[in-house]
């Protein structure tokens, strides 16, 4: 990473899992003093800014932030998905230095609507990866409400970049399909990890094909997180309707009945049946 001329740069860091001040002076960086993001947490868990000085020392210790990074996602890679500890890089112009925190912790307020959530934790690159495609550019620009070029490593270690431009006021409320999606981006993210499409090439793809798989799921009456991500799962693998193949009806009947749930259902599929329709699935692909 390099920084731009004329923009100042902050590493946005969560201590949520561990500090990453506390490897940085381990590695003897003099660090500059970390700017709190204030939200509505207890103190040690305050997320922060770390402004990167523009002279040598600055470029290693941005080197040193996206290694840091980098291990956290090859750590992720092998489990499920993971905290950070440095979330993202902000490249912001001078003139929009003042008003960044008012603005991060702002944006850090909940959507109304949004169900069983009192901090809307956007910098999470769990979280930030779906932004763009649930809010659009325009609505995400004016959540975070500086310009800015917000920089992330997504699952597969490829740093991504959202440039925002706010040229309106932040929204106060989204759409009901808007809220359903936020609601539904923990178990797409378990759909990606468990499908092994966490490092897809084409990871915009993959989390739309799974929000898609996951909102059928909860259609077709799938009522809780661990049926809704098998579902899922199962849908991708082998097309959706798979539920009322003639194959599966003895097993499934009581679900499509509503007097079971999924997961108890297919846990009584026999693995036999499960290969005729894997081969069935295969064949029809070609």
């Amino acid at each position: 990473m390099e920084q731009t001329g004329g923009a100042s740069v902050f590493v946005f860091c969560d201590p949520i899992l561990t500090d990453p001040v506390l490897a940085l002076t381990g590695q003897g960086f003099n660090l500059p003093v970390p700017k709190t993001v204030r939200m509505p947490l207890s103190r040690g868990l305050q997320p922060f800014t770390l402004q990167i000085p523009s002279d040598l020392a600055g470029e290693k210790l941005l080197q040193a932030t996206f290694e840091i990074a980098l291990g956290e996602v090859e750590f992720a890679s092998a489990n499920l998905p993971a905290p950070r500890s440095v979330c993202a890089w902000l490249m912001v112009d001078a003139v929009d230095v003042a008003a960044l925190h008012v603005n991060l912790s702002q944006a850090a307020r909940p959507p109304k609507g949004l169900a069983g959530s009192s901090l809307f934790r956007y910098w999470d690159p769990r979280v930030f990866a779906h932004l763009i495609r649930i809010l659009g550019s325009s609505a995400l620009s004016a959540w975070l409400g500086s310009k800015m070029r917000w920089c992330w490593l997504d699952w597969a270690g490829q740093l991504q970049c959202f440039d925002a431009s706010p040229s309106e006021a932040m929204p106060q409320y989204l759409e009901a399909p808007q809220l359903a999606a936020l609601e539904r981006i923990a178990e797409v993210n378990q759909c990606l990890v468990h499908s092994g499409q966490a490092l897809a090439l084409d990871q915009a793809r993959a989390l739309l094909h799974f929000d898609s798989l996951v909102e059928y799921a909860s259609q077709s009456g799938c009522r809780s997180a661990t049926d809704r991500v098998l579902f899922a799962l199962l849908s991708s693998q082998f097309g959706r309707g798979f539920e009322r193949a003639e194959a599966l009806q003895p097993y499934f009947n009581d679900f499509l009945q509503r007097k079971s749930d999924f997961s108890t259902c297919a846990a009584s599929v026999p693995e036999t049946v499960w290969e005729v329709l894997a081969h069935s699935a295969t064949e029809a692909r070609k």
